[in-house]
């Protein structure tokens, strides 16, 4: 404790004398001080108070001057512009990692009301969303896809050769399934990964 060892006369800036040479002569004067008591591998944070404690006073408000240097830095607060940009940045990001669904609502009356179904209002809205359209395009190619996985689990028992367990490869079993059964070549064909088929009735 600095209490424990040989007192150090403080530094004096404003007395007679170059304040440059007296700083030296005492900082000298405060490392044969750390070194003779013992001190010289304490913590820095311990070297840093005792420096503070013997300095003086007169060079501490000095020191208290120029703030403190540990301080914490303060952020700034974000503008709004700032925080829209952040904001649009994020939903781009989650919109690009989403497989896009369109979905097409239709309104069943006019009323909002529930249970009441006016089959006019909703052949109009099916004509001029362009949805028949849609569906003649979507049959026209391989609009339904699944992975063999799912294919295999969900279809397995319609074969012996795959039920309850295949025992070869998932394209394989697809490939067994598919053969056993009395649908056309033309309505599926095979990817690296999924099966393609053309229509819901396959």
């Amino acid at each position: 404790m600095v209490s424990e060892v040989k007192a150090l006369p403080p530094l004096l800036v404003n007395g007679d004398g170059d304040a440059a040479d007296a700083w030296k002569l005492w900082l000298q004067r405060f490392t044969i001080f750390l070194r003779a008591n013992g001190h010289d591998n304490a913590a820095p944070e311990k070297q840093v108070a005792m420096f503070l404690h013997l300095i003086g006073e007169e060079c501490l408000h000095i020191f208290n001057s120029f703030g403190n240097p540990k301080r914490p830095f303060v952020k700034k607060p974000t503008t709004t512009g700032t925080q829209f940009k952040i904001s649009v940045d994020s939903l781009m990001k989650n919109l690009s990692s989403k497989q896009l669904h369109y979905v097409r609502c239709i309104r069943p009356n006019q009323g909002h009301h529930p249970k009441l179904f006016e089959t006019g209002l909703v052949q109009h809205q099916v004509k001029y969303l362009g949805l028949l359209e849609t569906v003649r395009i979507r049959r026209s190619g391989f609009c339904y896809r699944l992975p063999y996985e799912h294919f295999v689990s969900r279809y397995k028992l319609l074969s012996p050769r795959t039920w309850p367990f295949p025992l070869c490869s998932p394209i394989e079993a697809v490939h067994v399934i598919l053969h056993g059964l009395p649908i056309p070549h033309g309505e599926f064909a095979f990817g690296r990964s999924k099966l393609f088929v053309r229509s819901p009735r396959s």
